[in-house]
């Protein structure tokens, strides 16, 4: 399935000088989530340490995104369930303020109210339990811009190994480029910089933006290291190890990428 809202806004190019800006901006904003899939690592006993984002923390990735002028999406989504979140509410608030689209993930297990949800632009649930699960978040999201994604079938054309953490389910390519960083910034509930959301080896920092703020970390040597492997090819851990199709979207920031002069 492709969320065409996302897709759309994620080929659109923003630029600072020759820097091109990210698209997408994924916010991990708590690191639990009440479910243990099978498909996901969580079901193989990965868990994320730590605590929720803090709200000035994420006042802090707020400002700077509208001080860059993004307007891209902010997707709040990542390795957790957002609706964990004990300040979830203020979260959204904060979010809805900016130029930039905003969009959930949430599996719906705490989705009882619009209200909940109401500041997103997009709303995504994915359903694990069975088709009756429809009818209820229909009736919870009429009105909005909502996606139901029939999770219970077990048929994800995103499923992917996260990166070697579970089985390959397709044959790795190391040939083959990658998009994701690009045009992709995934920010952890901690502030550190992964290189995107199937990358569950929370050991490759690529920087913090709390500590750095979101320009230096995205235009950070380990930033530009990863990306001119990625232009090519994946042959650098752990996308060696990774079986994601990273080029469904983000050909025009991977032109830009090339093209930019230093």
């Amino acid at each position: 399935m492709i969320n065409e809202l996302k897709f759309s806004l994620a080929e659109r190019l923003q630029f600072i000088g020759d820097v091109p800006l990210p698209s997408i901006v994924e916010l991990n904003i708590t690191p639990i989530c009440n479910r243990t899939c099978d498909f996901c690592p969580r079901g193989h006993g990965w868990r994320d340490p730590g605590k929720p984002m803090t709200l000035s923390n994420l006042e802090k990735i707020t400002t700077e995104l509208s001080d860059l002028g993004f307007e891209g999406v902010i997707d709040i989504a990542g390795f957790s369930e957002p609706l964990l979140h004990p300040q979830h509410y203020e979260v959204m608030t904060m979010l809805s303020k900016g130029k930039w689209c905003t969009m959930l993930t949430t599996n719906g297990d705490f989705l009882k109210d619009k209200k909940q949800v109401e500041l997103y632009d997009k709303v995504l649930v994915s359903m694990y339990d069975g088709p009756h699960q429809k009818e209820k978040f229909e009736k919870i999201l009429d009105g909005m811009h909502f996606e139901l994604v029939e999770r219970y079938n077990n048929h994800f054309t995103e499923l992917t190994n996260r990166a070697g953490y579970l089985q390959t389910i397709r044959t790795i390519d190391v040939n083959r480029r990658c998009n994701y960083l690009m045009y992709n910034l995934f920010i952890t509930h901690n502030g550190d910089v992964i290189i995107c959301s199937h990358n569950w080896n929370l050991s490759q920092v690529l920087g913090n933006v709390f500590e750095s703020g979101i320009w230096n970390v995205w235009t950070n040597d380990n930033m530009k290291q990863y990306r001119t492997v990625l232009m090519n090819n994946r042959k650098i851990s752990p996308c060696n190890k990774c079986d994601v199709n990273g080029t469904m979207i983000g050909d025009k920031h991977m032109l830009a990428w090339a093209n930019k002069k230093s």
